[in-house]
């Protein structure tokens, strides 16, 4: 562990020093960029990975490991959750479906672009059954085939607001269910609360987009506790054990 915290401290300085040398070569309207702003972009390049999205045009972390296109702080929570063996229904398959399915999840997508669906089929992810769904209805109502209740449920591609209405009787006790880009889907995101679930959103920054957006869980009220690890935000400050739950 005192290793690792090593390392860390080390990385975090080089990083420090890259972004000084950025900020000597760098401007912002014509001033010279502050250290710390190089030292954030920094970190938004390439600790979370976003240049590589950039140039590959898919959400992927630092190392090229697939990410749901969703946004920075909400993969960060995810990324906390033990998900071996939960049962994950996504409306909109791609590199989420890689993502859950190396979580340890038994996932279940529908996807409406039957191009983009043959490039899933190919991969052969182990625990993952994806369909083709190009109408309103059927691609709705996929969930229902299951024959089965989710512990999480993604809305994140066609048809969302018809999704919303379908989906939430097939969401288990203590389950997640995801709208992303929830601030463009207002009425949606209203229509989930209303029938009792608590949202928390998280806005940012994420991969392959050049602007900020929100991604919303929806928790049930008579939520199960979750087996989650402690926060490890990339980019944050490596205090010791002592340090815990001081404020500098």
């Amino acid at each position: 562990m005192v290793l690792q915290r090593t390392l860390r401290v080390v990385r975090r300085l080089s990083s420090i020093r890259r972004s000084e040398q950025i900020a000597s070569e760098a401007s912002v309207g014509g001033a010279p960029m502050h250290r710390k702003m190089a030292a954030n972009l920094e970190i938004l390049a390439r600790g979370y990975g976003q240049l590589r999205t950039f140039n590959s045009h898919r959400p992927v972390d630092s190392l090229g490991n697939a990410l749901p296109w969703f946004t920075y702080p909400a993969i960060e929570y995810l990324k906390r959750l033990n998900c071996s063996g939960w049962r994950v229904f996504e409306y909109g398959a791609g590199e989420s479906t890689i993502y859950w399915s190396r979580k340890g999840a038994i996932v279940t997508s529908v996807e409406h672009n039957e191009q983009w669906f043959v490039e899933m089929q190919n991969r052969l992810l182990p625990g993952a059954t994806i369909s083709h769904r190009a109408e309103r209805e059927s691609y709705a109502n996929a969930i229902r085939e299951a024959g089965t209740q989710f512990n999480v449920i993604v809305i994140d591609g066609v048809f969302r607001e018809t999704c919303a209405d379908v989906c939430i009787p097939y969401l288990g006790e203590g389950g997640i269910l995801i709208l992303d880009n929830s601030d463009w889907y207002h009425e949606t995101g209203k229509k989930i609360r209303q029938r009792g679930f608590l949202e928390v959103s998280f806005s940012g920054f994420g991969p392959v987009n050049d602007y900020t957006w929100t991604t919303s869980l929806f928790f049930k009220t008579a939520s199960s506790p979750q087996d989650m690890s402690a926060p490890d935000p990339i980019g944050g400050v490596v205090l010791g054990p002592d340090a815990v739950d001081q404020w500098w």
